[in-house]
């Protein structure tokens, strides 16, 4: 596990999250908003293409030797049950995800949320009582607890990409987890950004037996 370039991914459906850190200092944090793709098919296409061009980017500089990708391991089970569609959406996802790597010489790993987040954020609780800087920027922003440590560790550390990159205008009329910013335009922060940039850093906290080989 000598890679000097981790690719952190944090995938969903809804808008994927792929961060790039080098030799521990991240890089590179957007995300792939999918909500204009009707079908899981299509929306696997389209993280496939844009990881495909990161991916050639970075091994027209780098060896794959010098390069891992890791993913959020997938839960397997929501709410204490069993969630059978869900494992199975998500690991046609990740599957897409890690040929995409194989195919490319890079190896992919699956890390624990827990382990992420307590490695680069320092706990895996939601903002609360216990981090009363997070709590206090998880009701400034009118975000979800659980989302508000990491949007915050990128704010104090990578305070340029967080400022470009993870604050987003919101063009809807979504209301929930928005916010309104100085100059008077409705904005959220882009949580998925945010935890790949986490999952890409936790490659140089974490001890290797954290990080399983997906396959």
């Amino acid at each position: 596990m000598s890679a000097h370039v981790c690719i952190g991914v944090d995938q969903s459906y809804r808008r994927t999250g792929v961060s790039v850190s080098v030799d521990g200092a991240l890089k590179l944090a957007k995300s792939i908003d999918l909500s204009r793709f009707k079908s899981k098919a299509e929306k696997r296409a389209a993280v496939s293409r844009r990881l495909s061009s990161l991916v050639n980017h970075i091994l027209a500089r780098r060896s794959p030797s010098e390069v891992a990708c890791v993913l959020e391991r997938v839960r397997t089970f929501s709410q204490k049950f069993l969630s059978v569609p869900y494992i199975k959406s998500m690991g046609a996802l990740n599957a897409t995800i890690a040929d995409l790597m194989w195919q490319n010489g890079i190896t992919c790993y699956s890390v624990d949320t827990r382990a992420w987040k307590s490695g680069v954020v320092g706990y895996s609780s939601p903002a609360n009582e216990r981090h009363p800087e997070a709590l206090r920027f998880s009701k400034h922003f009118n975000m979800d607890p659980r989302k508000a440590p990491t949007a915050l560790l990128l704010l104090k550390h990578y305070p340029a990409i967080f400022k470009h990159e993870a604050v987003r205008p919101v063009a809807s009329r979504k209301q929930r987890g928005t916010f309104t910013s100085r100059s008077g335009v409705r904005c959220e922060i882009d949580d998925d950004l945010c935890d790949s940039a986490c999952i890409s850093l936790s490659w140089f906290r974490l001890d290797p037996p954290k990080f399983m080989v997906e396959e």
